[in-house]
């Protein structure tokens, strides 16, 4: 399984002011955009591998939703409110690697077009050698296209994980390959981030720029595909649904 989240939920000081335009829906959006992507492309659809999405509330209050989940999939609690529909293998055990997304919100700065894959330096040298190399490969393996697509991926496992809600299934089982993907560096870019600020409208950039979305979506598709073992070719102009991206903003 293949387990792809992000979070929903976004604060401030102010009541009913959290919007997080930018920390938060641009997330959201990519994720659906992901999850809208994946479908519609015949090289995802056949795998042996389940892709499963998650998103969680209340991360910003001591990553409620994820603690929730990384527990309830731990000790075999988790059920499912579709009828007749069986969820016994959502266990940790299960996990294949966990993918985040991160503030994917468009820069400031048209030219930059950097893309940081954050691996948890802790859980990466839990693993062996072998899955260590095998998912190190795996992440290189999308390098050249994310330069064909016009941008530029770092790949960084030497720091600690940002706030994520990754920490929350590392704590139950430290052993999980996971990542952050983001388009910060070292520190947010967004300096309204858990700010009433957060907003559409007072911010600098404009979130109406598909551009960013578009090639973050494709390459993390792509990365997808190789993890699910059918590295095919990825069509973005038949996958990426432009109008959902719209709708969404």
């Amino acid at each position: 399984m293949i387990l792809i989240i992000t979070r929903v939920d976004s604060a401030s000081i102010f009541k009913k002011s959290g919007y997080g335009s930018f920390s938060v829906i641009t997330s959201v959006i990519s994720l659906l955009t992901l999850a809208s992507t994946l479908t519609h492309n015949d090289a995802s659809v056949n795998s042996k591998f389940n892709v499963v999405f998650g998103l969680f509330d209340g991360e910003n209050w001591g990553y409620i939703g994820s603690s929730r989940a990384a527990f309830e999939m731990k000790n075999g609690l988790l059920q499912s409110s579709v009828p007749n529909y069986h969820i016994e293998n959502f266990s940790l055990s299960k996990i294949k690697i966990i993918i985040e997304l991160s503030q994917l919100a468009p820069k400031a700065d048209p030219k930059d077009n950097n893309l940081y894959f954050r691996i948890d330096p802790i859980s990466y040298n839990k693993i062996s050698n072998d899955n260590n190399t095998n998912l190190v490969n795996q992440l290189l393996k999308v390098e050249e296209f994310a330069k064909l697509n016009g941008l530029k991926l770092h790949i960084e496992k030497e720091y600690p994980l940002p706030p994520s809600s990754i920490h929350s299934f590392l704590r139950e089982n430290v052993s999980i390959p996971a990542f952050v993907a983001s388009l910060y560096d070292k520190k947010y870019d967004n300096k309204y981030y858990n700010s009433f600020l957060d907003n559409y409208r007072l911010t600098e950039n404009a979130i109406s720029d598909f551009e960013y979305v578009r090639k973050t979506m494709i390459v993390i598709a792509k990365l997808v595909q190789i993890l699910i073992g059918n590295d095919q070719k990825l069509e973005p102009e038949k996958a990426f649904n432009t109008d959902l991206v719209s709708l969404s903003l």
